[in-house]
């Protein structure tokens, strides 16, 4: 079966968007239609077709990047405006943590190791990833991975990304007015393909659970369902009789990723303050230095960091009592993160303090699940 978005009801949504944003008035509305608006409109561009992806990629070539840019300059603005203009409950205390969270996982490391490539079909890579959210127990989170991964309108399977996503092995647009999930994925015809699928499927299932406005949410919490949900599928992966070493690599890119995103944000920042005040000042930086060097990039990925080390704390939940665990995820996924305090995950037992432990044991306990899983 071909898995491709349906074009002409994604355009005829974008004209509707486009009509119905003219005569708002209501802010929250308004919200939501730019969000719809501009999920709609990226769809479209990484579709794969030959009207958008492939004629953008090729006018792009020609122009240097000046056509895409001059044609969609008004929607990028109106996705930065979205995501990055609500002012986010960022103080000294909050942003100390998270460097600290940083700096106990950094590391410098790369992945040499290379995954093996074999013939996988769309219907494999569906049905595997039924079977996984079938064996959460969780009907909720089933019925919902069942309205994505049985719609083929709602994912596009495809070797070809729209310039400036090659990087992108799979990406997920949601719109917020017809309440629809739109999953990518650009196969590479390893197993990394069925990680892939099922963790763009997941932020499918948690956009669905609860829609979050990033005028009311703590933008950069949106992977802590996905993570969690990597460390299992993983473990489902070599239950089901995976190779182990191919296995093995992903579970140790997934380790390694999130030291490297560490390292690599530190760095950013350091970079950041020699820039702005010089390599002498920079050693010891204030707070007001920190906060004029933060980046809304730089701020995502600390973010980012800390829904890795929440997702961590939950899967050693799971390992320890599975219902409690997963019933701790959907109470993430349930609820807001307030953008106007700051975060505070106690609610599903992950205090600040248990956080700090997980990141000083991160990398120790990542190194111990390597070599378990090597032999």
């Amino acid at each position: 079966m071909v898995y491709k978005w349906n074009i002409e009801e994604v355009k005829k949504k974008q004209q509707y968007l486009l009509e119905r944003l003219k005569h708002c008035t209501n802010p929250e509305e308004k919200e939501r239609i730019e969000l719809s608006l501009v999920s709609n409109i990226s769809i479209l561009n990484n579709s794969d077709s030959l009207r958008y992806t492939k004629f953008y990629n090729f006018m792009d070539r020609l122009t240097k990047d000046k056509f895409s840019l001059s044609k969609q300059s008004k929607y990028i603005e109106m996705e930065k405006k979205l995501l990055f203009e609500n002012d986010a409950y960022i103080d000294e205390s909050y942003l100390g943590f998270l460097l600290t969270l940083a700096n106990n996982i950094a590391s410098d490391v790369e992945d040499t190791e290379i995954l093996t490539e074999f013939d996988i079909s769309n219907e494999q890579m569906i049905e595997m990833s039924k079977k996984f959210y079938q064996t959460l127990g969780v009907p909720r989170i089933e019925q919902l991975s069942q309205k994505i991964l049985s719609d083929p309108s709602s994912m596009n399977i495809t070797n070809t990304n729209r310039k400036g996503f090659e990087d992108f092995m799979g990406i997920t647009y949601n719109d917020y007015i017809f309440n629809k999930s739109y999953v990518k994925i650009q196969k590479t015809n390893t197993i990394f393909d069925f990680q892939s699928l099922n963790h763009e499927v997941m932020h499918g299932i948690d956009f669905y659970t609860h829609q979050k406005v990033p005028s009311k949410n703590y933008f950069g919490f949106h992977e802590i369902p996905t993570y969690t949900i990597d460390y299992l599928f993983l473990e489902f992966m070599n239950d089901l009789g995976f190779d182990e070493q191919q296995v093995a690599i992903l579970q140790k890119r997934k380790a390694n990723y999130l030291s490297s995103l560490a390292q690599i944000t530190l760095l950013q920042l350091k970079t950041q303050l020699i820039s702005n005040y010089g390599y002498k000042n920079s050693i010891n930086p204030t707070y007001g230095m920190l906060q004029k060097a933060l980046t809304p990039q730089i701020l995502k990925q600390l973010l980012e960091i800390e829904s890795g080390l929440i997702a961590y704390g939950l899967k050693m939940q799971i390992d320890v009592d599975k219902g409690k665990g997963l019933s701790n995820l959907v109470k993430i996924m349930s609820n807001d993160i307030p953008i106007d305090k700051k975060p505070d995950f106690s609610f599903v037992d992950l205090s600040d303090d248990t956080l700090l432990n997980i990141s000083m044991n991160y990398n120790n306990i990542n190194s111990i699940n390597k070599v378990t899983s090597k032999k």
